[in-house]
């Protein structure tokens, strides 16, 4: 689990900055690169900040005790809102 955490870490944050050097470091960009460029700049940054989010996912999609919990805990919130809505309703 922690060797795939630290792999896909590793991944979103290194594509941000090689992204980032080549940007600063590059050749001065216009016209259709400049676009291409300012895609790119807008991709690495969501993978970049999609790093602080990976982990819910990856526990999600890998632990059965996590998903267990996280299915039940769901079930009690749609049961609790039921609950209320229902005690509510005209």
């Amino acid at each position: 689990m922690m060797l795939v955490q630290v792999g896909l870490s590793s991944l979103l944050i290194l594509t941000r900055m090689i992204y980032y050097a080549y940007y600063i470091l590059g050749p001065t960009l216009t016209g259709y690169n400049k676009m291409i460029g300012s895609f790119l700049m807008s991709f690495t940054t969501l993978l970049y900040y999609a790093n602080y989010s990976k982990s819910f996912y990856i526990y999600t999609l890998s632990s059965q005790l996590f998903r267990s919990i996280f299915i039940e805990r769901i079930k009690e919130i749609l049961y609790i809102t039921r609950t209320i809505h229902n005690r509510y309703s005209i």
